[in-house]
This record gives structure tokens, C-alpha cells and sequence, in this order.
């Protein structure tokens, strides 16, 4: 995924649906990934009033689901799967 993708998610997606269904304020969250901070990405939050979460520079993954795909990564290889089924 590059930037124009990213962009196009949120301008097609997350906006529309944010519009509906969030409250009237709500903070976007996302890190420091260097296709949510580009220019182009950070005009249209802007230009759109999309208030987003200040995310330090360094800092850990604190997205909990993360945690979750360790643990299920962990059981997945103690099976020892030989396919699909």
C-alpha cells in the first residue's frame, strides 16, 4: 500500500462512514507509518477537519489486536500443521 491508497481508503471509506456514524468529535488514530504522515495525506485530514492523534516518534505498537496475532502466531507453529485442513 502506498500513500494514494492509503488517501483513497480514507477519503472513500473512512470519511463517509465516519460521517454517518461517529460521534461529532472523534479523533482518527494511526501511526507513525510513513504513508499516514505525507503531505498530501496530512492536507486532507486537515482540509477535511479530521482531528488525529498525536502518536510519539518510537513508540511501541499499542494496538492490542498485535498482541493477539503473536499468541495465535505461537499455537499456529506448537501445532505443527501439515495443510490447510
Amino acid at each position: 500500500m502506498d500513500r494514494y491508497v492509503y488517501l483513497n481508503i480514507v477519503r472513500n471509506i473512512l470519511l463517509p462512514f465516519a460521517e454517518e456514524y461517529m460521534p461529532e468529535e472523534w479523533i482518527y488514530q494511526a501511526d507513525n507509518d510513513p504513508k499516514h504522515s505525507v503531505r498530501v495525506v496530512k492536507t486532507f485530514l486537515s482540509d477535511n477537519d479530521i482531528h488525529v492523534m498525536k502518536w510519539p516518534g518510537q513508540s511501541p505498537d499499542l494496538n492490542p489486536i498485535e498482541m493477539l496475532w503473536i499468541d495465535v502466531d505461537k499455537y499456529v507453529k506448537e501445532q505443527k500443521p501439515k495443510n490447510i485442513e
